[in-house]
């Protein structure tokens, strides 16, 4: 399987109540977006982010909690 430390979730209830927040709970690194239209853009972002930063990330929880990624999250859970 993968690990959740190697996981990213693009849903847009990630909330308490909504129904992609279980992946929250699990500790998977989770961007909230607006709509499906919103998913692409993000997706693209994630792939740029990651291949672009030039450093080997172990997983992508060290990419989006403390790396070059940090803005993509903030940007969209803020």
């Amino acid at each position: 399987g993968i690990a959740i430390d190697e996981m990213i979730f693009i849903g847009d209830a990630i909330f308490p109540g909504g129904n992609d927040y279980p992946a929250k709970q699990a500790g998977v690194v989770s961007i909230r977006v607006r709509d499906p239209n919103d998913t692409k853009p993000v997706i693209k972002a994630i792939i740029a982010c990651l291949s672009g930063s030039g450093e080997p990330y172990a997983n992508s929880r060290n990419a989006f909690e403390s790396g070059p990624c940090i803005d993509l999250v903030l940007t969209h859970n803020g």
